[in-house]
């Protein structure tokens, strides 16, 4: 279920960016966001220390942004 949640939530978020200009500061900074709150929720649920979960959810989100980033621009290179 938390799976299927964190999916449709980076789902949407690319979908919300597609129709305009991709931006890479502001799509890495968006998931990177995404992912801290993912990570804090998972954090809050389980209680455990919540600085860690960011810390690395934060970097996780930033480095999936950045692949998807640069997915979508080689895909809009090769179209």
């Amino acid at each position: 279920m938390v799976r299927s949640a964190a999916f449709g939530a980076v789902l949407a978020v690319t979908l919300e960016l597609l129709p305009e200009r991709i931006d890479l500061i502001g799509f890495v900074l968006q998931l990177a966001g995404l992912g801290s709150l993912s990570a804090l929720a998972l954090a809050v649920a389980r209680g455990e220390d919540d600085a860690l979960y960011a810390k690395y959810g934060t970097l996780a989100g930033a480095y999936i942004g950045l692949a998807l980033f640069l997915l979508l621009l080689t895909a809009q290179a090769v179209r």
